[in-house]
């Protein structure tokens, strides 16, 4: 059964009529006096980010240790359905992992069958513990949280599961919910055709495009959750279907392996040098924080990235970051783009000086 979300008074559910052009993809806690500046309440108080479930707690469900939890809810029974990063509780972790027993014992103590969460490399938007379950292939725990009534979907869980006929008839009850943004993501403003995407189902997707879903204003978040699930058809239609591909930021190049994709995005105005987050593109994707690609590397020079720039708390280039990793063929592309052995990083060291501080023998000689 669908739950018809209609927003109350104090759920955030604005449309892109009250957004302006350039908020894509921002961040609702780094961004709050942005929040404020258009009327809308910052429900946050101060230490909120601190007074999250810890990420050492949820362990304990993500390993199903019942005993350790058994002894956890008993000391603080507050953190039943206690929400940590991204939103994710104890459940929800158990659900993940398909831990049925911790399941069943969760459930049976209390925890929050609807309450949502998502890790932002996987789903990126918020699932219930069901549509984790399902999402993660875990059949038996979908099916012990759903006749918990845990599969209760609300038409943005609706999107996500391919439940076009449901996402239909509630459009058709309230079509102000087409742009509406997700209440339950206290983190982005996710509207409704970005689960459409993550959940990989095109049809939905080109069916709330026709129905007038926002696109544009939402185009950094919606390509990245486009490229995380791995959807270059859905890509390719948003992009003739108004996504800007000049909003998308340096993570498009870490989520996706498409050359051909990624290629396209750069020929259609994607920045090879734009910084996100401290970081040029370049100098993300020589962090290898998924393993070495010196063929992103060179795609990024190919279309104009400094191969001296600097980026991170540390202010190292790209060769500054394939030293420390040991990634002797990012090395290669970069040396063979005549990028700079001599730069130091804040610590003062050098490419060679750092890959010789890391053990990587390989790359110091090749400095």
């Amino acid at each position: 059964m669908i739950r018809t979300f209609v927003p109350s008074e104090g759920e955030h559910a604005r449309t892109p009529s009250t957004l302006p052009a350039h908020a894509v993809f921002f961040p609702r806690g780094i961004r709050a006096s942005f929040r404020a500046a258009l009327g809308e309440a910052v429900p946050k108080r101060p230490g909120f980010w601190k007074r999250q479930l810890p990420t050492k707690t949820l362990a304990l469900a993500v390993k199903g240790d019942l005993s350790a939890l058994k002894q956890l809810l008993d000391e603080h029974p507050e953190f039943i359905s206690k929400r940590g990063p991204h939103g994710r509780t104890l459940l929800w972790e158990a659900a993940r992992r398909g831990h049925t027993t911790v399941i069943e014992w969760l459930l049976a103590r209390g925890a929050d069958v609807l309450a949502t969460g998502c890790y932002n490399g996987e789903s990126v938007v918020q699932l219930t513990p069901y549509c984790a379950a399902t999402y993660y292939r875990r059949p038996t725990a979908a099916e012990v949280l759903a006749a918990a009534g845990g599969a209760e979907l609300d038409i943005f869980r609706a999107a996500f599961m391919r439940e076009s006929a449901r996402v239909d008839a509630v459009l058709k009850a309230a079509p102000d919910l087409l742009n509406a943004e997700d209440p339950h993501d206290f983190i982005y403003y996710t509207p409704l055709i970005a689960f459409a995407i993550a959940g990989g189902h095109l049809g939905l997707t080109e069916g709330l495009v026709r129905r007038g879903a926002e696109v544009p204003r939402y185009s950094a978040q919606l390509l990245r959750i486009a490229l995380t699930a791995r959807c270059p058809d859905t890509v390719r239609f948003l992009l003739n279907h108004g996504l800007d591909p000049r909003a998308a930021d340096a993570g498009i190049f870490e989520v996706s392996d498409d050359l051909e994709l990624l290629r396209e995005l750069l020929g259609r105005g994607a920045s090879a040098t734009t910084v996100a987050n401290g970081f040029p593109p370049l100098v993300f994707v020589a962090r290898g924080d998924k393993g070495e690609h010196p063929e992103k590397v060179a795609l990024l020079l190919e279309h104009g990235a400094d191969v001296d720039a600097v980026g991170g708390p540390k202010r190292r280039t790209a060769l500054h970051y394939a030293a420390a990793g040991g990634h002797t063929k990012v090395a290669e592309v970069l040396l063979a783009s005549s990028a700079d052995k001599s730069l130091r990083d804040a610590d003062g060291l050098t490419p060679r000086e750092l890959a010789v501080a890391k053990g990587r023998r390989e790359m110091a000689a090749m400095l």
